[in-house]
């Protein structure tokens, strides 16, 4: 059955798009033959009422049914982003969770469709000689919804996994009991209309079930166990903010066509078969656009989910690609072969005059239903939903308008311009949007719904120590117990395991420990410790102050000072003390001077620290690393230097610099050459730049705000000094996975206070 899953966030686009659009188009195909075998097998054994009869239920159904296809493309949106960002566990809890609003949904449609079957058909102005026969197959089409759920419910999962063949092998094999059903109920047993509803029923039951045993039994993504079997709020709450407003917007547009419906009733059995039959037939152009759409949906969700905002793009110019040839090919096939289709289906003159009218008219304007399915789709897999709500506000507008405007001025056939004009006005809403780009702040607003959650613990240093120590017993404990999520801190951490067992996690990577081990942690690094079972582990830990320390050791040499820290604060280690024993002793002798608190320790700590952070420094140091300059006494420019680095966004001039130092601006360049070893204006630089480095790890902002930030007046300046001091351009250096701040901005972060 193909792959089992796809991901679509990579490879070449087209391609992918085709080749899972394909099978979607296939599998509603033959689910559109569902309802083409029941409406030739009516029209055919039961005759023209019962054909009109199915006809107007069809109208019926789909207002129920599109608040059911709305929760079910709310799951596949989730889902979709959750895989496409890489998080299966994410996937299983939606997975496990979409079951409950499956059921309760259920239950809501069939009550409520097993209740009001005959009002709505009332509704819809249905004539006393057809309305028990479309109740009939009403109500027995709502009380087989259950079949209909679980086809449509599993299938969305499948697909939003990137998975279409599997929906189709199954509908194809349902699709061939539903033709035996028909005949088996509808000719050989005489169960008139609700045998056609039966036959349809059943066979979406067992095509659901078949799909749904597939994705138990053959996709580990989706297996749960008995006590994973809870309903997640907030997840129930994404899928809900994504299929409410589809449920919405299908039911909005199920109205309008209930509205057109309910006026062609008006004009008597032939009209209302020719209007069944085309729009049976319209309904094969838009599985086309709707397998394009799903197709694009799919895509568009995966990549939100990787956050490749320009790779939608380009899946929505292939869908635009996909959507030409496709109804090139139709429209022409549907303008030319009108008469045959309708005599196919009926024998009756007026109605076959009156279909032929309607398909050369919406023939011409497929492809514009097409371009509006692309619309739905992006905007909706994006989150947008609003807008697509707002799509189906404009449809209900424009068609009851029209149908009303219409007919009073042209008769029946100004219906038959209603469903064109409609498409085209909820495009062009569509396409203003998209092409406005307000639906990528959507994307941003939904992501942040779904931050993983992340601890930010944070410590005060005592004043006069450059070391927090938490020693004692109270560290000896079981580590991580009921803790599913990272956390950080403010200041560089330091841990020695004495004994124990169980696993050290840096970002993603779970590094087993046992005793005699240490971790060197940068402060804002992601990390945590969890003990095996209920084992019991020894850690101490020292937090260290290391940017304040080194600036107060480096006080006359800020540019020493900050090499010392980046150096210090560039990766984690954890390792163990034969491994690294010159730092391992020094950190273990740091927690003896902490612990017992001899005469003068605080002297020797700072000693011994401070020889701890230049092991540390020298650890991290990079092999191409350039050559770095060693600052003499720098007392003479200590005012200019301190206003560089507390003023470097605004203009600075070297004349201001040497007033503010009480010497000439010759000497000045000379005192500077001679201590910095580079002259007043490439440090001006130098100390833009680090600051712009810290920006670009911090924050999401462009790089062109952050130049203005740091001092540069334009964009063009800021990348060569850039360059020129960092040796790579400032886009290259902020996807540097060095800067694991960056984790930070993704995260729900709470905060709490240590020890």
């Amino acid at each position: 059955m193909g792959e089992k899953t796809v991901d679509m966030t990579k490879g070449s686009i087209l391609p992918k798009m085709i080749r899972f659009a394909l099978p979607v188009l296939l599998g509603m195909l033959f689910q559109r033959i569902y309802n083409f075998v029941d409406v030739y097998i009516v029209g055919r054994y039961l005759g023209d009422e019962a054909l009109a009869a199915v006809s107007i239920a069809g109208g019926a159904m789909y207002l129920l049914f599109s608040i059911m296809m709305g929760l079910t493309t709310g799951v596949s949106v989730v889902v979709s982003q959750y895989y496409g960002g890489g998080n299966e566990k994410k996937v299983t809890e939606t997975f496990v969770s979409s079951i409950y609003v499956a059921v309760v949904s259920t239950l809501i449609i069939t009550i409520a469709g097993l209740i009001g079957a005959r009002p709505l058909l009332r509704i819809l102005q249905t004539s006393n000689d057809l309305i028990d026969q479309a109740t009939v197959y009403l109500m027995v089409v709502f009380a087989g919804a259950v079949g209909t759920m679980l086809y449509n419910w599993i299938s969305a999962v499948l697909r939003s996994l990137g998975n279409s063949v599997v929906p189709l092998v199954f509908l194809i094999i349902s699709s061939v009991l539903n033709v035996i059903l028909d005949i088996v109920f509808v000719v050989w047993i005489p169960m008139g209309v609700a045998g056609a509803a039966f036959a349809t029923v059943l066979a979406q039951l067992l095509s659901g079930i078949g799909c749904l045993v597939y994705a138990w039994k053959i996709l580990p993504i989706l297996q749960f166990t008995k006590e994973e079997l809870r309903c997640d709020r907030e997840l129930v709450k994404q899928m809900l903010i994504y299929g409410v407003p589809t449920g919405l917007q299908m039911s909005i547009i199920s109205v309008s066509d209930m509205t057109l419906q309910a006026m062609v009733n008006t004009y008597g059995t032939a009209l209302i078969v020719a209007y069944g039959v085309c729009i049976k037939v319209e309904g094969v152009g838009w599985e086309m656009a709707e397998a394009i759409g799903t197709s694009l949906g799919t895509f568009t969700g995966q990549n939100v989910g990787a956050n490749h905002l320009d790779r939608v793009k380009q899946g929505v110019r292939c869908a635009y690609l996909m959507n030409a040839v496709c109804y090139g090919i139709f429209c022409p096939v549907i303008w030319f072969f009108a008469r045959p289709i309708m005599e196919a289906f009926t024998g009756n003159p007026e109605s076959i005059r009156y279909g032929v009218e309607y398909m050369k008219i919406f023939s011409c304007f497929f492809f514009v239903g097409g371009i509006l399915v692309v619309y739905h789709n992006i905007l909706r897999s994006a989150g947008d939903v609003t807008i697509t709500v707002l799509m189906g506000v404009s449809e209900i507008i424009t068609r009851i308008g029209c149908t009303f405007l219409f007919t009073a001025v042209f008769g029946y056939y100004g219906l038959w311009w209603v469903s064109p004009l409609t498409w085209c006005c909820a495009m062009l809403v569509g396409c203003v949007r998209y092409y406005s780009g307000k639906w990528k702040k959507k994307v941003q607003l939904q992501r942040g719904e779904s931050k993983p959650k992340m601890e930010y613990r944070y410590y005060e240093i005592p004043a006069g120590s450059p070391v927090l120590a938490l020693l004692g017993d109270k560290w000896v404990q079981n580590y991580g117990r009921e803790i599913d999520y990272l956390h950080f801190h403010n200041h560089l951490e330091v841990g020695f395991c004495y004994y124990g067992e169980g696993t050290v996690t840096f970002k993603e990577e779970d590094l087993p420990f046992d005793g005699n081990m240490f971790t060197v942690v940068p402060k804002n690094f992601p990390h945590t410790t969890t003990s095996t079972g209920d084992s019991i582990s020894y850690w101490e830990w020292l937090f260290i102050d290391a940017d304040k320390f080194l600036r107060e050791v480096y006080k006359d040499n800020p540019r020493m000072a900050q090499k010392v820290i980046d150096r210090v604060n560039k990766r984690a280690h954890f390792v163990r003390v034969q491994d690294k024993p010159q730092i391992g002793a020094l950190v273990q002798q740091i927690i003896v001077c902490m612990r017992e608190r001899k005469e003068f320790y605080l002297e020797e700590v700072k000693g011994l620290t401070l020889a701890f952070l230049l092991q540390v420094a020298r650890w991290n140091r990079e092999e191409a690393e350039k050559a770095e300059f060693e600052a003499g006494n720098t007392s003479l420019i200590t005012p200019a230097i301190d206003y560089i680095s507390e003023c470097c966004d605004r203009p600075i001039k070297v004349e201001e610099l040497a007033a503010m130092c009480h010497i000439s601006e010759t000497h000045l360049r000379r005192v500077f050459h001679e201590c910095m070893q580079m002259s007043p204006v490439e440090y001006i630089n130098w100390v833009r730049i680090r600051t712009a480095c810290g920006e670009l790890k911090r924050t999401n902002d462009t790089v062109g705000d952050i130049a203005v930030r740091c001092g540069f007046s334009t964009l063009s300046t800021f990348n060569r000094n850039f360059h020129r001091i960092m040796g790579i351009s400032p886009q290259q250096w902020r996807k540097d996975p060095e800067h694991f701040e960056r984790k930070l901005l993704n995260c729900d972060i709470i905060a709490k206070k240590g020890w």
